[in-house]
């Protein structure tokens, strides 16, 4: 049984569905994403269930933190499901590398850094 789970992407869509299902099952469920307003609204569906602590993982410093945050609140993870991701379409008139950097800055890279931060 999952008791203790994060979920990183977790303000909408995949990541905010999963978080109420594993709170629903029973898990204490600690969710992360950029935009605080969606996610003290996803907490507020399940107090004491579901925790809110925004980041941007990107910054790997703040996620480090963040995951040494939750596990001081609440133990070590059963489970991290780093789900954070975007899109931007890309117009070869307009070509730029700009959008192929964020979106592996986010896509890419907050996945590394979230696995490195709950890894030690």
């Amino acid at each position: 049984m999952i008791r203790h789970a994060w979920i990183t992407g977790a303000s909408s869509g995949i990541g905010r569905e999963l978080a109420l299902r594993l709170a629903r099952d029973g898990a204490k469920v600690a969710v992360s994403a950029r935009r605080r307003e969606e996610l003290e609204k996803l907490s507020a569906e399940m107090p004491g269930r579901i925790a809110a602590y925004p980041v941007d993982v990107v910054d790997a410093d703040a996620l480090a933190r963040v995951c040494a945050e939750i596990e001081r609140a609440n133990g070590p993870l059963d489970l991290a499901i780093f789900n954070a991701g975007t899109h931007e379409p890309v117009d070869v008139a307009s070509f730029s590398p700009g959008p192929f950097q964020r979106l592996m800055a986010i896509n890419y890279m907050g996945a590394v850094n979230g696995i490195a931060a709950v890894l030690p």
